[in-house]
């Protein structure tokens, strides 16, 4: 991990945070959707207030 400090220039700071989240948009994607594949713990909650809701 690389963390550059610099007041100075924020331009260079916003190039640097754009990466990162490119980054990272890359990277996480991946990891959410072995966890679905694995756990659909979201879905679940949706159906069980659905049903909750039709009760």
């Amino acid at each position: 991990m690389i963390i550059i400090i610099s007041s100075e220039s924020e331009s260079e700071d916003d190039e640097i945070d754009a990466d990162y989240a490119e980054f990272l948009a890359g990277y996480v994607p991946e990891e959410e959707q072995n966890e679905e594949e694995e756990d659909p713990e979201p879905i679940e909650i949706s159906s069980d207030e659905s049903e909750k809701k039709s009760e």
